[in-house]
């Protein structure tokens, strides 16, 4: 308990006019009687304590909290047979100072929170307060907030005997999670990591290669086990590396290109999207990309962009043609050894934390395949959902032909 001593302002007689108000005629009995009770009424108590007079209000604070009290449980706010310590998170004693005595009274605050705030609390609250000469001022907090000051007035200003700060529950939403997609590229090839990563806990994204010997293999394994299925189309690269059957060329005509995109996801059971395989100067060229994203739109697929070339057109040219799309964001294991693909995987982890999701891309590699199986059951307890890639893309408007 806390003891706190205001001085009234305003000179001695306003202090004299403040104590006389509850006192009228007590100075000349405590000049008879002396020390001790000078008299006890339902409001104060007062007595005379080393040459002073000392004006207690408790009983009066004592007489409005029970009505406090009783209209909060009332109003369902406190639970029936709450005590007054269910209003006292913060007690003091209050001390006013008058040139020639002292008044005293408790004071309480507290934050008590509800599911709701009756709409008629307050009129109940002023109105039980009435009948012990007490009042109730509310002003608003902050949202959802109602802060009461409760007291009663003396000659010339309020002594305030509680305030409770009175907020109302916020219905709990669950914490958005943070999503991963995790994209496994160059399926199609009798892979030694092929088996384990397929006995991963999905869902994972698997990018097929076209016209290769475990094409039509790996895609319907990764469908039996709930995979989602991209077609991993072999583009022309930058560095003039050879991609692979099938693969689409800057120099190709319209055709052409349109051709082989065709017959690539023919060749693949399943797929729900394209990717490009290798691919850095195919997907920098707008006109080459432009053909093969009307080829995916024709079949109502996405195209996922392995973000090869720093000069991609794949995300401005998938907004203008209405195509969904993706970026990768990181490649795990372009060196293939567990410490790399880990520290990758890790930061693939703190950007979907702090952007709420992240793309990441992986290939048929032992290395890739163990750190996967080491750090996919952790992602949950870190507040990281495995999605499938198409959980992750961009939608653009739908694209709309110009009149003619």
């Amino acid at each position: 308990m806390q003891r706190r001593v205001v001085r009234l302002p305003g000179g001695p007689l306003a202090a004299l006019l403040c104590l006389l108000a509850f006192a009228s005629g007590w100075f000349f009995l405590a000049r008879i009687y002396g020390s001790g009770i000078l008299e006890q009424t339902e409001d104060f108590i007062l007595s005379r304590e080393e040459g002073r007079l000392v004006v207690d209000y408790g009983p009066k604070a004592q007489r409005i909290e029970d009505q406090v009290l009783m209209v909060l449980q009332a109003a369902e706010i406190l639970p029936a047979g709450a005590g007054p310590e269910s209003i006292a998170a913060w007690e003091q004693e209050m001390e006013l100072e008058v040139d020639e005595g002292l008044l005293q009274w408790p004071y309480r605050s507290c934050r008590l929170v509800g599911d709701s705030l009756p709409e008629d609390l307050l009129s109940q609250l002023a109105l039980a307060l009435e009948g012990v000469g007490g009042e109730v001022v509310a002003s608003p907090g902050q949202e959802d907030e109602l802060l009461l000051t409760i007291g009663f007035p003396t000659e010339d200003q309020f002594i305030i005997t509680h305030e409770l700060l009175l907020e109302r529950r916020l219905p709990v939403r669950p914490r958005p999670r943070a999503r991963v997609a995790i994209v496994i590229d160059d399926w199609g090839y009798d892979w030694a990591a092929a088996d384990s990563l397929l006995e991963l806990p999905g869902p994972l994204t698997l990018a097929v290669l076209p016209h290769v010997p475990y094409s039509q293999r790996h895609a319907s394994l990764g469908l039996a086990r709930g995979h989602e299925i991209l077609l991993h189309l072999p583009m022309e690269a930058l560095s003039g590396l050879d991609a692979g059957p099938g693969m689409v060329t800057v120099d190709m005509d319209d055709e052409e290109i349109a051709r082989l995109v065709r017959e690539a996801i023919a060749s693949v059971p399943g797929i729900v999207g394209v990717s490009n395989h290798m691919g850095s100067k195919v997907t920098s060229d707008s006109r080459a990309m432009g053909i093969i994203l009307e080829v995916v739109r024709e079949h109502g697929f996405f195209f996922f962009d392995s973000n090869t070339a720093p000069a991609s057109v794949v995300p401005a040219l998938s907004r203008s043609m209405g195509v969904p799309f993706a970026v990768n964001y990181i490649f795990l294991d372009n060196v293939a050894e567990e410490a790399s693909v880990r520290r990758q995987f890790e930061r693939l982890i703190r950007r979907a934390l702090r952007e709420g999701s992240a793309i990441g891309v992986g290939h048929v590699k032992n290395a890739t395949a163990k750190v996967l199986h080491e750090m996919l059951p952790t992602l949950s307890e870190r507040g990281i959902q495995l999605v499938p890639l198409s959980d992750l893309l961009e939608f653009p408007q739908p694209w709309v032909a110009a009149p003619e």
